[in-house]
């Protein structure tokens, strides 16, 4: 929320469906492939975190799930399917830079 802006509860309502609905069910999908992962190829317990963070983080989660964030939030408020996509073409790559920030020490320590 911007300093000065009121809260928005159909923002929060929109967040809520969409981490309830979308994001948790496939958030679940993923860190149970990330488990299968590290046992099928026999990574040792040190580098567990590691392949499991370069996974989410650069290889094919993080992406997809803001991607997928960013265009539901778009549609949810009633974005045309092109302005959706420009939608995450303007805030991916400052949402990823901004999520490396934080999660990349979080999820290391998480997977631990």
């Amino acid at each position: 929320r911007k300093e000065g802006e009121e809260f928005n509860r159909a923002r929060l309502l929109r967040a809520l469906v969409y981490g309830t609905l979308v994001h948790a069910p496939i958030a679940h999908i993923h860190y149970e492939f990330l488990e299968a992962l590290v046992r099928r190829f026999n990574f040792s317990k040190n580098a567990q975190p590691l392949v499991k963070l370069i996974m989410e983080q650069f290889v094919y989660w993080s992406w997809a799930s803001n991607a997928l964030y960013h265009f539901g939030m778009a549609k949810m408020e009633g974005f045309s399917i092109d302005d959706s996509v420009q939608r995450v073409k303007d805030r991916l790559w400052p949402t990823m830079k901004a999520q490396w920030a934080f999660w990349l020490p979080v999820q290391y320590i998480n997977f631990k």
